[in-house]
């Protein structure tokens, strides 16, 4: 990665009052949280839209590629996409008729199985199935009293199944939004440490954390009222991105760490910013295959980081 890259983490949300941003300048291995703002008193998207504009419009002096202007990363912490299977599925379904033709339907045991083939997309299995994998050979050989055993990691939200899809239609929407009041195409990045003008992607971040190599996550910090939970969670991630701890540096710049702990929105959002980071190193988690990669385009995929121990 040459230059600065400016992070835009946005903690997506069906209402603007729940939205989190965050902005950070990435240059080498430092990301620097600038600002980490909830939107709690926000009375429509409109004003979520201006607020991402004003940043952008911060970087960018134009709506082209900007002559010098370093490159800009939305993380979004929302499904961009939805399950093929659904959707080949819904094309034919009628009232009354089975989700499935096949024998998934008919016997009980398999019920919970046919349902996560037609609600979760292939992105959400790799994430799930490679943040157990880390945090499984992490915790081999603790006892299970151990407090530093990690828990089970969180799973995404089955787009198909759950509130998230407001979540990802609210984001789409957002989305949209951006790329008609700026004249920007703001397409996804597809390719890991190389962003060109703005570009988009999704993430997850309790992938996010639960790929480094300790556990993050303070359990009950998403309610109003946790707010020593977040403060402890900041601590534990400033720790840990640290020179010498990880391969890469946060810093937090004016009153942005402080900012960050009053809302789990605000906290989320930072933590996009790192997603952000980490894509834009060599070693994270992508399509591997064609199949993956004709998925990956339709439904959506998840970045995160191969493990997130390297040194620089």
């Amino acid at each position: 990665m040459k230059g600065e890259v400016i992070v835009i983490g946005v903690d997506c949300a069906a209402q603007s009052s729940t939205v989190g941003l965050a902005l950070g300048v990435l240059s080498g291995n430092t990301l620097t949280i600038d600002r980490a703002e909830p939107t709690k008193n926000s009375k429509n998207y409109a004003e979520v839209d201006l607020r991402i504009l004003a940043w952008i419009k911060e970087f960018r002096e134009t709506g082209d590629s900007g002559d010098g202007a370093p490159p800009i990363l939305l993380a979004l912490d929302a499904p961009l996409g939805w399950p093929v299977a659904m959707g080949s599925f819904l094309r034919g379904h009628a009232a009354g008729e089975p989700t499935q033709p096949s024998e998934a339907t008919l016997d009980s045991h398999k019920v919970g199985d046919a349902a996560d083939k037609l609600f979760q997309r292939h992105t959400d299995q790799v994430v799930t199935k490679h943040t157990k994998s880390l945090v499984h050979r992490r915790n081999a050989g603790r006892d299970k009293k151990d407090p530093d055993r990690e828990r089970t990691p969180r799973s995404p939200l089955n787009i198909g199944a759950d509130k998230i899809a407001r979540v990802a239609h609210a984001s789409l929407c957002l989305l949209a939004r951006l790329r008609d009041r700026w004249h920007l195409e703001i397409p996804l990045a597809w390719e890991p440490g190389a962003v060109c003008g703005v570009q988009a992607i999704e993430v997850y971040p309790a992938a996010t954390l639960q790929t480094r190599n300790a556990n993050l996550l303070c359990k009950g910090y998403k309610k109003p009222e946790a707010e020593e939970e977040r403060v402890e969670m900041l601590r534990a991630i400033k720790s840990h991105f640290c020179p010498g701890g990880s391969d890469l540096e946060i810093r937090f710049e004016n009153a942005s760490d402080e900012d960050a702990g009053k809302t789990d929105h605000a906290l989320d959002a930072v933590v996009c910013c790192l997603a952000a980071a980490d894509f834009m190193k060599p070693d994270v988690v992508g399509p591997k295959s064609a199949r993956e990669w004709k998925l990956a385009k339709r439904e959506g995929w998840i970045w995160v980081a191969e493990k997130g121990q390297s040194k620089p």
